[in-house]
């Protein structure tokens, strides 16, 4: 954005430049993953997708995470998600919502596989996080098709 040499503070500085005198109810912002699954052998390939909504602050704010993180802003936590722990972030990240929504996809495909197991895809640390669910603040649902 500000250049190939650019650091996170350089296009945090220039986009905020940018948005000078911009109210903050037209600052929107998202953030979207696009994850991609493709059956071994070839066949269909299937797209999962995340998004992130929220705005850009007024400055930055929180020493966590990278990039944009410091003026992501999340209005309905009034947290950018520099000022979240790691943990959390990764939580409600738009990578994550695309991983949940693929969850289902990549357990069919355990299954089908034959290997150990029941199918069943599980999270870092043990957790399998069962059938993805909407929960109040995910923000707008993604989307998922075959391609």
């Amino acid at each position: 954005f500000a250049g190939p040499d650019a650091r996170d503070e350089d296009n945090v500085r220039l986009l905020l430049h940018r948005l000078e005198g911009v109210p903050p109810e037209a600052r929107t912002a998202r953030f979207r993953c696009a994850l991609a699954l493709a059956s071994p052998g070839g066949g269909r390939c299937q797209v999962f997708e995340g998004v992130l909504e929220g705005r850009i602050a007024l400055e930055p704010r929180g020493t966590g995470g990278f990039g944009y993180d410091p003026v992501f802003l999340l209005p309905e936590r009034g947290v950018t998600l520099a000022e979240l722990s790691r943990e959390e972030k990764n939580r409600i990240s738009h990578r994550a919502r695309a991983l949940e929504r693929a969850l289902p996809a990549l357990e069919r495909l355990a299954a089908a596989s034959g290997g150990p197991g029941d199918g069943r895809v599980e999270r870092a640390g043990g957790k399998s996080p069962g059938r993805p669910g909407r929960r109040p603040g995910d923000g707008p649902p993604g989307r998922s098709r075959v391609v």
